[in-house]
């Protein structure tokens, strides 16, 4: 395992294969991500769900493609609504300034945030925010091929919790390990904003939900340094 912050390692395999690995915080950080617990108050991200309207719910594609295969991924898109655009807007400009000194970026310009449901079924196959996967004739991960350079880091606010509001659901860094050498695994919560490089090495994963609905929404920001 190769040692990318103080807790977290990553895949040797990941890790020899060529792809642009920027931006990255220091080595000398806890961990290669940012995840503010309670950066929005876990009662009025649920309030604000109620908001949503079900006839609106669009069934999500891959990036560039029309169609999906459920088992790929299975996630609906709902419309963003005002209070869920400004709860998020908030959470993460009140956070950007530690967000650009954490990665040593300046942000820039971003995609529209996109609410994300996961209903029972729900899930979403190992991917790279930035980059689609390449194969082998063997079928194994031979490497990354950048499809969407403008995005640079990733910001994910839950929208409610594992364990109370759904089972299942939990995000997956799939070519990262923690000391133990286990894949780390986040339980979503509500409120909680995570932020995270968009390149390969943080690829991730959706487990599927097993009970309720998972709600979150997601951004994807360019940056300079």
């Amino acid at each position: 395992m190769v040692p990318i912050s103080e807790k977290i390692y990553a895949d040797e395999k990941v890790w020899a294969m060529e792809f642009r690995r920027w931006p990255m915080p220091s080595p000398y950080a806890e961990y290669p991500f940012l995840l503010f617990k309670n950066a929005v108050d876990p009662a009025a991200c649920r309030e604000a769900l109620e908001g949503l309207k079900e006839c609106e719910a669009v069934r999500a594609a891959l990036r560039g493609k029309e169609g999906v295969d459920a088992q790929i991924r299975d996630t609906l898109l709902h419309a963003l609504t005002p209070k869920l655009a400004s709860l998020y807007g908030e959470a993460v400009d009140a956070r950007r300034e530690e967000i650009e000194r954490f990665f040593g970026v300046a942000l820039a310009g971003a995609s529209r945030p996109q609410v994300l449901e996961y209903r029972e079924g729900g899930r979403y196959a190992r991917h790279a925010d930035d980059s689609s996967e390449l194969y082998d004739k063997a079928g194994n991960l031979a490497g990354y091929r950048l499809s969407a350079p403008e995005r640079k880091i990733t910001t994910l606010m839950f929208l409610n919790t594992a364990g109370e509001d759904f089972e299942g659901g939990e995000l997956l860094f799939n070519h990262l390990r923690d000391e133990t050498g286990g894949v780390v695994t986040l339980r979503p919560e509500a409120g909680t904003l995570l932020v995270f490089p968009s390149h390969p090495l943080f690829a991730h994963e959706v487990r599927p939900v097993t009970r309720g609905r998972r709600f979150a929404v997601a951004q994807w920001h360019d940056a300079m340094r």
